[in-house]
């Protein structure tokens, strides 16, 4: 069994699992078996339940979880919790359960707060995937971050004109 992944951006996570029979019982009869170490014992048995979203497997043990597991949850936990590889009559209305969503209309958001430094992060994406700048030593960055100056233009407005005299390098992230 594995964990799958978890995702973090701000102030918000995403935590999939993948192939992870989340059944404390059958983890541990694993374990006194010999078939998982200590480490993934305690790593199974201490699922992320506290993530933002969880998009978690279900369906046929020893690979996933049975639903009746997922069931048993804490409501705060279902809430967050999307079942993903079961079909729709794995879904009995007492579980309290919800399959994840399909389609990329059906996309899953989480409204992150933007982090302190998003703007310096901006710039060293866009210094950085230009082949001038793609070997920018830490020094470097942090001298690009206290010269830089990030202007907006609406469109149709110039930057320049053809003939004038330009006194400042600049780098278009978008627009033509």
């Amino acid at each position: 069994p594995c964990v799958g992944f978890e995702v973090f951006l701000g102030n918000k996570s995403i935590v999939f699992s993948a192939d992870h029979m989340n059944d404390p019982p059958k983890i541990k009869q694993l374990h006194a078996e010999g078939v998982l170490n200590d480490w993934r014992r305690d790593q199974l048995l201490n699922f992320p339940w506290s993530r933002d979203i969880i998009l978690h497997e279900a369906g046929i043990p020893p690979i996933h979880t049975p639903m009746e597991t997922l069931a048993a949850l804490p409501e705060d936990v279902k809430k967050k919790l999307y079942v993903v590889h079961v079909s729709g009559n794995a879904f009995k209305p007492e579980y309290g359960l919800k399959p994840a969503p399909v389609g990329v209309e059906n996309t899953l958001e989480l409204k992150v707060d933007e982090p302190e430094n998003a703007a310096a992060l901006e710039v060293l994406d866009l210094v950085t995937n230009i082949d001038l700048f793609n070997s920018l030593t830490i020094e470097h960055a942090r001298e690009i971050l206290q010269i830089i100056e990030v202007a907006h233009y609406k469109a149709g407005e110039y930057v320049i004109r053809q003939g004038e005299e330009g006194h400042t390098m600049m780098i278009i992230a978008s627009g033509k």
